[in-house]
């Protein structure tokens, strides 16, 4: 009986033992050593103070599948390059002065050609259940290079003016594990929408089956897979590079949409109907600039807040009693009073005519007060109060 009891006590500490190795082997991190070179002109010059090596990748073409994280690391392992004279490679992470003396020792006699830097680095995701695109960028900073606008006089005479110049290489690691098939869950929940609003892909799962490149042969430019993780992708913020739509989700719906097409990864998911109404505004807002005179009252509407456009519009409503002076009349010109659309709260503007300073210093001068009255009208077109 004690044996029993040992037995099946082993059995389940090796049971869990097994489910334990499993899980951990199931999302193990996925990491990519790559090694590139880049080209340093022969026209470059250091500044060893600007010097810098930096890696990225675009990470708008992968994401995780659900339950699992796209996070990763970026090391730069090592920047060599070869010293002409010694043939010998000088890491600038172990000893920068050589390798900053490679691109400083040309002479008159012997100048700088020109060098490759081999730059190795390692991308490690935590998960190995990502997938989709892989591609990165080497940038190296710090090398000047004489201006040019490619004119031999004006070149030459610029042969002493030198601006940054970035060094730059990009790649794609192809051992990514890539898209195999895409199979639509569900689509977006919401298709009414005001003119204001963006179409939102919540809602929208998909199930996504990947492969995994093992061999590439350049002879015949073909790829060997095996197959990969598989799993859903449920649209959220953490995804949202990968999901994409036609009007896009970054730009206002218009009245005249009717459907939306949506895509994953750049492939066809589905065509999504959708009815788009005016935003209009509560209360009626003021449509027209120009001053308030009698037989051109100006206008109010209610607005569209997407697109702008008026609705129901009508003239502003004034109580005539209710003008007060700007107090802006000036010599040469009349002044103006304000009030307010009774519907609208619109400030409301006309001009006072005949309180410009002129009337009165020349009431009794008749012929000299039409003058400046034509001038006065020639002062208002120019202003546009009329």
């Amino acid at each position: 009986m004690k044996l029993r009891k040992l037995l099946s006590a082993l059995l389940v500490a090796v049971m869990i033992f097994s489910i334990f190795a499993i899980n951990v082997s199931a999302d193990a991190p996925l990491s990519f050593t790559v090694t590139e070179t880049a080209a340093v002109s022969a026209k470059g010059s250091l500044m060893k103070e600007l010097f810098n090596i930096n890696v990225t990748i675009d990470e708008s073409k992968f994401c995780a599948l659900d339950g699992y994280t796209d996070d990763y690391t970026i090391t730069i392992n090592s920047a060599k390059v070869k010293d002409p004279v010694t043939a010998e490679y000088y890491d600038y992470y172990t000893d920068p002065d050589k390798f900053f003396s490679v691109f400083t020792s040309g002479t008159e006699e012997n100048p700088f050609a020109g060098a490759l830097v081999e730059v190795e680095f390692t991308i490690e995701f935590a998960s190995n259940h990502v997938f989709g695109e892989l591609n990165y960028t080497i940038d190296i900073s710090g090398f000047m290079e004489p201006y040019s606008i490619g004119f031999g006089p004006v070149d030459d005479a610029l042969s002493n003016v030198a601006l940054p110049v970035e060094v730059k290489k990009t790649g794609n690691i192809w051992q990514f594990p890539a898209i195999e098939n895409i199979t639509i869950n569900s689509v977006p929940v919401k298709s009414n929408y005001y003119d204001t609003e963006k179409f939102d892909l919540e809602g929208t799962q998909v199930y996504v089956e990947t492969k995994v490149a093992t061999a590439y042969d350049q002879r015949t430019d073909t790829y060997t897979y095996e197959a990969g993780k598989a799993g859903t992708v449920t649209y959220s913020e953490a995804n949202s590079n990968m999901f994409t739509c036609n009007p896009s989700k970054d730009e206002k719906l218009s009245v005249l949409s009717t459907e939306v097409v949506t895509f994953f990864a750049g492939q066809y998911l589905s065509r999504i109907p959708v009815n788009v109404d005016h935003k209009v505004s509560d209360g009626y807002v003021c449509i027209t600039t120009d001053y308030y005179t009698e037989n051109k009252p100006g206008y109010h509407a209610k607005v569209c807040e997407g697109c702008g456009e008026a609705h129901d519009a009508q003239p502003h409503e004034v109580n005539p009693d209710a003008w007060v002076s700007n107090n802006d009349a000036t010599f040469m010109n009349n002044g103006t009073e304000s009030t307010n659309c009774l519907v609208c709260n619109a400030v409301l503007t006309r001009n006072t005519f005949g309180t410009a300073g002129f009337n009165e210093t020349f009431a009794d001068y008749h012929f000299i007060l039409v003058i400046f009255q034509y001038i006065n009208v020639i002062l208002r077109v120019i202003n546009g109060a009329v």
